[in-house]
């Protein structure tokens, strides 16, 4: 807590209305220095920041209120016959004259005067000294001060709650805007998924007319792969905004390094220089990729947004490091054994040394208001802790920052992952009938059906779409919808068509939505569950599946 107005007009106070000319009031905190100096009054300023540097945890004050002289109900006094109990490089002494008579005050006497919350909890103390009246303190002259001590803890409690109120509002509002976020970030996703849908639909309609040795075959590639890599980032700003299940697999790190550095470049200014330094990348680790990637990419935009408006640098690297008795005291998370670490360095301005112990906190931002939410770090934190691993970080002032991540090694084999036949499934005329309220889907969608010998009948509107499968039910082998469409969804056509026709197959088509963000297509009742852009090979599977009833 920061000095304010308020203490320092109670420490005046304490001064000018109280027996004692000088003042000291302290907090206890859980962290070094312990004690926090929030309020002084009659003790020179280079005093109050000598005593600033010492640590001095709340316990230190056990000896006080065990053996000292209580005087009032939450007053201790301490003569100077038993100063030895202090700790002295924390103790101040006046500096009047040594008094002749028994009942003086003593210069090096001290009287200390308990703080409690609410809960009857030690929280802080007000120590003062060098009586005015010259004599040893009594319940007359200690009743101010613990009338003071009774006033600055209801003080300190409120203003506890006052932030404590500002905290849930600060988060609701960021709870609030991460709800905003994921809406507009699920609509664009759509949106997106829409266009790349026609660019790759219609790419690999081409390069199935195309023979591999034809001029434009490795351009029209070209222009699926892009298509395909703009798909992957879409699926990653996705993960941002929706609550993802963590999905930990054995992952070999060059493979999660390369996704990671495809992610990185394609997001970071072109005036940022991205080096790199891998070793050990054959080591496997349990991972969320997506998730890691989120990691990653959140500090790396940090770091960038840290050198904005200038050149600059972010080095990644990653080594093998054994955690054992010797280094164990750094890495006390950590089980022993084997860990890689990854590390991200940038050469930005570097981070204030009174903040590095709160960037994790939740909510936490030195950025303006509106430019940062402060949650990013605490999210890196969150995910790199639930995969067993921890994360730190150096930095000095003007020498950029540094982000060490270690992830426990396994001795596990990622999954093989089964290669779909190159061979395409194809139909044998059933008929399909297909619903999208984006022509250009609709269009390309009709050319893939028709090339995989299926007879399509379209529409454009789902209502059209139930009256056509009204008129003649049984025409119709199986509906293929897109999910999000004006006034009928792709589910809520598909559940009309149920009450018509029970067991047709149905496959739904989703850029993203909602409503099915998170279900599988056994929650849905239908068929298949496609994610747009829907690759041919793909969609020629789960149309053969759905049909027949049975992989192929």
């Amino acid at each position: 807590m920061k000095r304010s107005r308020i203490f320092d007009t109670v420490s005046a106070a304490i001064v000018t209305y109280s027996d004692y000319q000088r003042v000291l009031i302290s907090l206890f905190n859980a962290t070094p220095p312990y004690r926090e100096i929030i309020g002084f009054g009659g003790v020179d300023r280079e005093t109050v920041d000598r005593l600033r540097q010492v640590e001095m945890p709340a316990h230190q004050y056990d000896h006080v209120f065990e053996t000292g002289e209580k005087i009032g109900n939450q007053s201790y006094y301490i003569p100077h016959t038993m100063k030895e109990i202090l700790k002295q490089e924390a103790t101040i002494y006046g500096r009047s004259r040594i008094p002749d008579r028994e009942d003086a005050w003593h210069p090096e006497d001290n009287l200390f005067v308990k703080m409690i919350n609410e809960r009857g909890e030690f929280i802080g103390v007000i120590s003062v000294d060098d009586s005015k009246s010259g004599l040893k303190p009594t319940d007359d002259t200690v009743r101010p001060l613990e009338i003071f001590s009774s006033l600055i803890s209801q003080i300190i409690v409120l203003k506890k709650e006052q932030k404590k109120s500002l905290e849930l509002e600060e988060q609701l509002m960021a709870a609030r805007k991460m709800e905003s976020i994921g809406r507009l970030t699920g609509g664009i996703a759509h949106d997106f998924n829409n266009i790349l849908g026609v660019i790759i639909g219609n790419a690999e309609l081409v390069l199935d007319k195309l023979s591999r040795s034809d001029e434009i075959y490795a351009d029209i590639e070209s222009i699926r792969f892009a298509g395909n890599k703009a798909s992957e980032i879409v699926n990653q700003l996705l993960s941002f905004s929706r609550n993802t299940q963590m999905d930990l697999k054995p992952v070999r790190l060059a493979g999660l390094l390369e996704d990671l550095m495809r992610l990185i470049k394609s997001t970071t200014p072109s005036t940022i220089r991205v080096e790199t330094g891998f070793q050990d990348t054959d080591l496997v680790i349990m991972a969320d990729q997506v998730q890691l990637n989120q990691v990653f990419l959140n500090l790396c935009l940090n770091a960038a947004q840290s050198m904005e408006n200038r050149d600059g640098e972010i080095r990644l690297s990653c080594r093998a490091v054994d955690i054992n008795d010797e280094n164990a005291d750094r890495y006390p998370e950590l089980k022993p054994g084997r860990h890689i670490r990854i590390s991200v360095t940038d050469d930005g301005p570097g981070i204030e040394p009174d903040i590095l112990d709160k960037i994790f906190d939740p909510y936490f931002t030195t950025k303006e208001f509106g430019k940062g939410s402060g949650i990013g770090l605490s999210v890196v934190h969150g995910i790199v802790r639930s995969h067993m691993g921890t994360v730190t970080v150096t930095s000095r002032k003007g020498e950029g920052a540094r982000f060490d991540l270690l992830f426990p090694v396994v001795a596990k084999e990622p999954e093989t992952i089964n290669q779909p036949n190159v061979s395409i499934e194809m139909g044998n005329r059933e008929r399909v009938l297909l619903v999208d309220d984006d022509a250009m889907i609709l269009d390309m969608m009709e050319k893939i059906l028709k090339q995989l010998r299926y007879e399509v009948v379209s529409a454009a509107e789902p209502e059209k779409a139930l009256e056509l499968f009204k008129q003649n039910p049984d025409q119709f082998d199986l509906l293929i919808t897109d999910m999000t469409m004006p006034d009928m969804s792709g589910l809520e056509l598909a559940q009309s068509i149920y009450k018509i026709k029970p067991r047709i197959p149905v496959i739904i088509c989703t850029g993203y939505n909602d409503v099915v963000n998170g279900k599988t297509a056994e929650d849905l009742n239908v068929s298949a569950l496609l994610m747009k852009p829907v690759r041919l090979n793909t969609l020629a599977l789960e149309i053969r599946v759905a049909i027949t009833g049975k992989n192929t």
